[in-house]
């Protein structure tokens, strides 16, 4: 297998490639504490309540951690030290093949990788090289626009680059709802009683949001990436 630098400069002789999945489930088998939004953590439990899943990034309020983001545990495979618990891997007589028993459900995390992020609001580290078909739409050094260079991430990746956008966009809105719900806290001169309590949990218990608000924001940030990719 060709190394990232090897791979870097076999894409640039095609700044037009496109990327296409091979389900090999690399991405699978190299994760710790998948990022997860609260919604998300919830679905996963749904589907099965044995998962482990543990608070991630979480800011304080007085005596309370509020928890932003949570991380779905990996688990010791044959194959990795870190795979995903969704994970299914059959061993064939040509080698193995990979499946996401989630797929359907997976979290946006999932959805956009070999994207870290869509580049709308900065441009640094947006593609995974531990992915060995990720495409790098660019020349080494070389001088575009923004536009340029988001138009070129939406040619190379199609739907994970609107993937990707969604994610940022959601990213964005729980930040916004964070600083929303400790200035509505400190107003009110609001305590907590617990010690720990996901963002949405808090901001639905304080009335800040109700959950079909909750529902109807994340289908509007869906609209929205969709206009942002089609303007681009």
């Amino acid at each position: 297998m060709k190394n990232s630098r090897e791979r870097i400069e076999q894409q640039n002789k095609n700044v037009n490639a496109k990327f296409s999945c091979i389900d090999c489930g690399k991405c699978c088998t190299n994760i710790d504490n998948l990022a997860l939004f609260e919604w998300e953590k919830d679905k996963l439990l749904s589907l099965n309540p044995n998962i482990k899943i543990s608070p991630g990034h979480k800011i304080k309020y007085k005596g309370t951690d509020i928890i932003l983001y949570w991380g779905l545990n990996s688990v010791r495979t044959e194959f990795s030290k870190y795979s995903c618990q969704f994970l299914q891997i059959q061993r064939l007589d040509s080698g193995y093949l990979s499946k996401c028993t989630i797929y359907p459900d997976r979290p946006m995390v999932c959805r956009s990788f070999p994207l870290f992020h869509s580049g709308l609001n900065f441009q640094d580290e947006v593609i995974s090289l531990n992915c060995p078909l990720s495409v790098i739409p660019f020349h080494e050094n070389e001088k575009i626009t923004k536009k340029q260079f988001l138009s070129r991430l939406k040619n190379a990746y199609g739907e994970i680059f609107y993937d990707a956008v969604v994610l940022d966009l959601t990213r964005t809105w729980v930040k916004e709802l964070a600083e929303y719900v400790i200035s509505y806290l400190d107003e009110n001169n609001i305590g907590i009683s617990e010690n720990e309590i996901g963002l949405f949990e808090l901001a639905i218990n304080q009335g800040v949001i109700t959950k079909k608000e909750m529902e109807e924001e994340i289908q509007n940030i869906k609209k929205m990436a969709k206009e942002t990719v089609e303007n681009l």
